[in-house]
């Protein structure tokens, strides 16, 4: 099986997803999920981390969240 990252980007179909500009590959960070999480509850608080229909969500609601919902996994 080919590595995600040792195939060229016309071989990957979600690229035409990606805004112009975007590189490839996208680093992968180092950091978990929960602490980038945390991190950008910390930097962002309350601006919006997701949007729904008639919902937004702020960063440091869906950091909480995330924390409610980890232990049932």
């Amino acid at each position: 099986m080919t590595d995600l990252f040792e195939r060229r980007p016309a071989e990957e179909p979600g690229l035409r997803f990606y805004a112009p500009g975007v590189p490839w590959p996208l680093p992968v960070p180092r950091e978990t999920l929960p602490d980038l999480l945390d991190g950008a509850a910390r930097r962002y608080g309350g601006r919006t981390a997701l949007v729904a229909p008639g919902h937004r969500i702020g960063f440091r609601v869906l950091r909480r969240a995330a924390a409610r919902l980890a232990p049932a996994l």
